[in-house]
């Protein structure tokens, strides 16, 4: 779809991106150029669009130019959802961690950082940032299932399992986390049998 006047491009870009029709969204981006990126906003949705229409190498590009204006934390967090889209977890990261030194009190940025580092295997990282996203949030099952998940990672599986206990609680029906608790209450259960079956087998 093309604008028949370059001064409707932008309205009609930003129409089909609020519209979910990326594929024409991007089209029209592609005609304004590099006055696209004059906008931050404008900037975001034509990476989005490429990125969710398959075309990474030219949603990286603008990503790429986006990064080096000057952004609003929520800008930040979005630019770092679309690099975890596509799995490009390092400078996802990176545009987080800006997000969270630049307002450390903002939602969601710390859960997209520990997620981005467990999606990197460094869960290690990826404990603190949850843990710090619980406290701005502290009812978001997400998180809650993401950091028993990280714990289970790095060995503390009691810890864990209270993460668990609190989210399966809140909410039972969330399935992965039930899938965790499972397996996590059963790990440590076996130990226990165990030591009772040793115990009264010497009895």
């Amino acid at each position: 779809m093309i604008p028949r006047t370059a001064s409707q491009a932008p309205c009609l870009a930003i129409s089909l991106f609020a519209t979910e029709r990326y594929a024409e969204a991007a089209q029209v981006f592609g005609t304004l150029g590099d006055a696209a990126l004059t906008d931050p906003n404008m900037a975001y949705a034509w990476a989005f669009s490429l990125a969710h229409t398959n075309q990474p190498k030219q949603a990286r590009e603008i990503l790429g130019k986006l990064t080096s204006q000057q952004m609003t934390a929520e800008m930040l967090v979005s630019v770092g959802e679309v690099y975890n889209h596509l799995g490009d977890h390092e400078h996802a990261l990176t545009s987080f961690r800006k997000a969270i030194q630049q307002d450390p009190s903002i939602k969601k940025a710390h859960d997209d950082a520990g997620s981005a580092l467990i999606r990197l295997d460094r869960p290690a990282e990826a404990v603190p940032e949850l843990q710090a996203e619980l406290k701005l949030n502290p009812d978001e099952p997400d998180t809650q299932y993401r950091l028993a998940h990280a714990l289970l990672q790095t060995g503390q599986e009691e810890q864990a399992i209270e993460v668990l206990r609190t989210l399966i609680a809140a909410h039972p029906n969330h399935a992965r986390g039930a899938t965790i608790w499972e397996k996590s209450c059963s790990r440590l259960e076996k130990p226990k049998r165990r030591f009772r079956t040793s115990r009264s087998r010497r009895g």
